[in-house]
């Protein structure tokens, strides 16, 4: 009765192709909990620094997602190892468990990064990892519309993520951070490179996120739902 979508990508491709359905809607996603993802005080991201082992001078990277081939963590180890020589105490959380654990272990092994990326594996305290980080990141190929991405922007965060239609959703270039095309590694570590050399600059990102995360809240989400359910449940 009802296609319901989550980006312009897949909304104007179902009107373009005449997907058979009564009608077509477009929501923001499955939502964010904004109760539990938002952004903490200096003092605070000092103490959940500590509690967590890293150093007030670290500068944080982090990506919440499974290790697999699509998520593409390999780009992000690459990336650091680009620019390890040039941020100092630089930082890369992957938090994030199986299929490809021991594949990235491997790898940060041989490029001798152990010190700089943290295979955290699979975790319930995404929220203050995020609030304890400096820069959002995402690798992944295909994307419809990424909750780690509203997760990070509801926390404050700046974001550098490859180009796909769920990033390019949710992020404006430019504005909550950048995208860069996936092949294209060396600019992506000088994008970060960019985010670390201005606090400033990370800063208005953040705050521009957090100024367009809130119609991507559970609460909003769930009265889009609830309207069209109404629609069809009354028929």
């Amino acid at each position: 009765d009802c296609l319901i979508t989550i980006n312009d990508e897949d909304y104007n491709l179902a009107l373009n192709k005449k997907f058979k359905a009564k009608e077509i809607r477009k929501i923001h996603g499955v939502g964010v909990n904004l109760s539990k993802f938002y952004p903490v005080s200096d003092q605070e991201k000092r103490n959940l620094r500590r509690k967590h082992g890293f150093n007030e001078n670290d500068f944080i990277l982090i990506y919440p997602a499974e290790l697999n081939t699509n998520k593409n963590q390999l780009l992000l180890i690459n990336a650091v190892n680009l620019i390890k020589d040039k941020v100092l105490s630089l930082r890369l959380i992957l938090a994030g468990n199986w299929p490809l654990f021991d594949h990235y272990k491997k790898r940060v092994t041989e490029l001798n990064l152990s010190n700089n990326i943290i295979l955290a594996g699979y975790r319930k305290d995404i929220d203050e990892l995020l609030q304890l980080s400096d820069v959002s990141v995402a690798s992944s190929i295909r994307e419809g519309l990424p909750v780690n991405i509203m997760e990070a922007m509801a926390c404050g965060l700046p974001i550098v993520a490859t180009t796909n239609r769920g990033h390019r959703e949710i992020i404006k270039h430019g504005q909550s951070g950048y995208l860069v095309d996936l092949e294209k590694t060396r600019e992506f570590a000088d994008s970060i490179y960019k985010l670390y050399l201005d606090k400033k600059r990370r800063e208005e990102m953040g705050e521009y996120n957090l100024k367009i995360v809130d119609k991507y809240s559970v609460e909003n989400v769930c009265q889009e739902l609830e309207t069209i359910y109404k629609i069809y449940l009354d028929d």
